[in-house]
């Protein structure tokens, strides 16, 4: 991870931790299993976890990368 990486994730981790909604495990587990539903309908894998959890999240819903979605999703506190 670089250092650009470590500074927009504790800006956002900041920013997110005053009333941030929380999803347990399991939840996120059962998410990954359906997800191709939602990517088969031309969603992308954050703006589906926006979705599904509602959760408002604008850098999240709008990267259109998978593995960044997920590297913000597991990494910034969503899962607890």
């Amino acid at each position: 991870m670089n250092q650009f990486h470590l500074q927009t994730m504790n800006a956002m981790t900041n920013m997110l931790s005053k009333a941030k909604k929380t999803i347990t495990p399991e939840q996120y587990e059962e998410f990954k299993r359906v997800i191709v539903f939602e990517k088969l309908k031309g969603k992308t894998l954050g703006q589906a976890f926006c979705e599904k959890f509602d959760i408002s999240d604008y850098m999240l819903s709008n990267i259109k990368d998978d593995k960044e979605a997920t590297f913000l999703i597991e990494n910034l506190g969503y899962i607890k």
